[in-house]
């Protein structure tokens, strides 16, 4: 049952061949664009041209992914890299006013804590850092945000997320894990006991990664890291393009999204031959999220071939057009419903993930300089 209309009504491709995919795909995992001006970090108002837009929050670009903090009307989105967008910064935004602000890395306050993540480097720099696949981690102590971060370097970032009262929440970074070599990270989940979970989409040391993506072959899998054990490969797991990813909240399953096979799993998560579930959703899987009634959320981009959607990711422009679908995955039965169904505009298009605020899902997109808005019709 479709319970949304698009973006376009409220409002009133041709085949390429493989090298543009490697491009369109390597500006999306690993963001080779211009430099860009630091922005500041100032509160906008929610106004798009100067004018209150129902449809938009207009300012933040290429927010992929969107969290929101638990208890609160706060949400958090990361920042993709793109043309004449590559300052490495996250977005705070206020659900209660729709206003908007930067946080550029290097103003982030660190606190390194080598003992838990001796790997690590160092702090990421707003120069090269840049931002893809988001999720919240709730420990005994507080709040954590786990970020894959590209650029500088190939790493899931840490930072504690600090809650006071009557206040903004601040972020602290404490690490990073950086991943195994070659492995291009997508999105990430949350594991009890400190233990993250990952989407590698594919092995830049694989040279023939792109031909197995256009044919449907796997190019990579879901990655476990664990404060004891180290990065580890989920046995079970390999497909082409996994993309979007959760983890029940007792970590005894995953939902991964197969991007190329226009699919979503539901994968067991034992020690022995874990037990893989299947549905098509017709659309190419992006981002995974939990709707407040605990559904699955998956965002996908309409497009003929990979090859057709392409196009926009390769080229120079600031805002990708491509229709898209939202559709809503019951976890126990994995029986798919479309509540979302977008032609895409002049104004918004390729979602990528879908944020549930109650009364509208909240769209980001890998390409545009606005957060779409769209208001729930439906249960």
């Amino acid at each position: 049952m479709t319970t949304t209309t698009s973006i376009s009504d409220r409002r009133a491709v041709t085949e390429r061949r493989a090298d543009l995919v490697i491009l369109a795909l390597l500006f999306l995992l690993t963001g080779l664009c211009p430099s860009a001006a630091a922005s500041a970090a100032k509160w906008n108002a929610a106004t798009c041209d100067g004018e209150a837009d129902p449809d938009f929050i207009c300012g933040p670009a290429n927010a992929e992914d969107l969290v929101r903090i638990p208890g609160t009307h706060w949400v958090l989105a990361s920042h993709m890299a793109g043309p004449g967008e590559t300052r490495g910064m996250f977005y705070l935004l206020n659900a209660a006013d729709h206003s908007w602000r930067s946080l550029e890395i290097d103003a982030i306050q660190a606190e390194p804590d080598s003992a838990a993540y001796p790997d690590c480097p160092g702090r990421p720099a707003s120069a090269s850092f840049h931002g893809q696949g988001l999720a919240l981690a709730e420990r005994e102590d507080g709040l954590r945000l786990l970020a894959v971060g590209h650029g500088g370097r190939e790493a899931v970032e840490i930072f504690d997320i600090v809650l006071e009262a009557d206040k903004e929440p601040s972020l602290v970074w404490r690490g990073c894990v950086p991943a195994p070599d070659g492995a291009q990270l997508n999105s990430v989940a949350a594991l009890p006991d400190g233990a993250f979970a990952v989407t590698k989409f594919f092995d830049e040391n694989d040279t023939g990664w792109t031909e197995k993506l256009t044919a449907g072959k796997a190019t990579g899998a879901v990655l476990e890291w664990s404060p004891g054990n180290g990065w580890e490969e989920v046995e079970g797991t390999a497909m082409s393009g996994p993309n979007g990813i959760l983890a029940t909240p007792d970590g005894s399953a995953y939902f991964v999204a197969e991007w190329r096979a226009r699919r979503v799993h539901r994968i067991e998560r034992s020690a022995v031959s874990p037990r893989r579930q299947s549905v098509d959703i017709g659309v190419f899987a992006d981002n995974l999220q939990w709707d407040e009634a605990g559904r699955v959320l998956v965002t996908g981009q309409r497009a003929e071939n990979v090859e057709a959607f392409a196009e926009c990711p390769m080229s120079d422009a600031r805002v990708c057009h491509g229709a898209f679908d939202v559709l809503r995955i019951d976890p126990e039965t994995l029986k798919a419903e479309t509540i979302v169904r977008d032609p895409g505009s002049k104004e918004f298009g390729s979602g990528t993930t879908a944020l549930d605020l109650g009364s509208e899902y909240w769209i980001g997109t890998f390409r545009g300089n606005r957060i779409a808005r769209i208001s729930k019709t439906g249960p």
